[in-house]
């Protein structure tokens, strides 16, 4: 990638864009994004994505199950697939309560755009109010080409960021990979946690995941990846039930063939299968016992190393 753009730039350079969220960079997106990288090489021209952080649906206050992946990933990603420009905008209100006609008229006073290329669910303007047969009266009044791109389908599924939070919430990891191209993954701060696992004989790393998708409670099998090192892992994610039942769901990975005391460090968490759901026992020497009945199911399974 040539640039990362913070702020909206006077480069004078020529450009092929789209615009979207991307959250995940799925299948969907990366065949916009390999028509805006075609298009923008045929023509000579520099290609340009123009993003969101955070997500529109938080500051409007709509329902959000959670990002697929950081910021940081998703610049990584696009840079990997060959995008030459990445424009990020911080949304705010007054960005997303600006007039559609208005929000591109002042991406067209900073940049050159020769065509626009999105997706045909783009919406865009004042409480996303606008759609594609606005943006074609636009690119008539503005004198840029538009390419609408249909929406990918896999199977009898259509690839979308909301289709994959819901198999990632039921624990669809493998639906999941599908359409996002990799496992799914995500990057997390381990934080100090009450030390009960270590107590009953599995020591966890408590992970601090506010932000992303995670599963409905329950335990889940994963690899860990930690200093460039993958190991496999058990994850529980819920209220600890058995003992005090928490109002904060929390999630913690037990790493398996691991002793090491990792608190502030950041690892990665790739999950693969569920194994059960989340349960209340009598004692914890029964919650123990099931621990180690989840670890020797993981142990027994053979798992494909992870594409992330």
């Amino acid at each position: 990638m040539k640039a990362l753009l913070e702020k909206f730039s006077r480069l004078k350079n020529r450009f092929l864009a789209t615009i979207g969220v991307f959250d995940g960079v799925h299948k969907g997106h990366q065949f916009i994004l390999k028509q805006v990288i075609e298009k923008a090489c045929s023509n000579k021209i520099s290609s340009l994505l123009i993003t969101f952080w955070p997500d529109p649906h938080i500051i409007l206050g709509k329902k959000f199950l959670g990002y697929l992946m950081s910021i940081e990933s998703k610049i990584k990603v696009v840079s990997s697939l060959g995008v030459d420009y990445i424009l990020i905008l911080d949304t705010n209100k007054k960005i997303l309560n600006t007039s559609g006609d208005i929000f591109i008229r002042n991406i067209l006073e900073r940049f050159s755009i020769l065509e626009l290329v999105v997706g045909e669910d783009f919406r865009f303007g004042d409480g996303a109010k606008w759609g594609i047969d606005d943006l074609r009266h636009l690119a008539n009044l503005f004198k840029f080409k538009l390419t609408v791109v249909k929406k990918l389908s896999i199977g009898k599924e259509i690839v979308s960021s909301s289709r994959i939070r819901e198999f990632i919430l039921e624990g669809e990891f493998k639906k999941a990979k599908i359409m996002l191209g990799k496992d799914y993954f995500i990057e997390t701060e381990v934080i100090k946690g009450s030390g009960l696992g270590e107590k009953i004989g599995y020591p966890t790393a408590n992970c601090d995941w506010q932000g992303f998708v995670i599963p409905k409670r329950g335990v889940y099998s994963a690899y860990v990846l930690f200093d460039s090192k993958l190991y496999l892992g058990a994850v529980n994610i819920g209220y600890n039930p058995t003992v005090n039942n928490q109002r904060r769901i929390s999630l913690e990975v037990h790493i398996i063939d691991f002793n090491e005391n990792i608190v502030g460090k950041r690892i990665k968490i790739i999950f693969l299968e569920k194994i059960r759901r989340e349960k209340k026992f009598s004692s914890l020497g029964k919650l123990a016992l099931a621990i180690k009945k989840d670890l020797e199911i993981i142990r027994k399974n053979k798992y494909e190393l992870p594409k992330i």
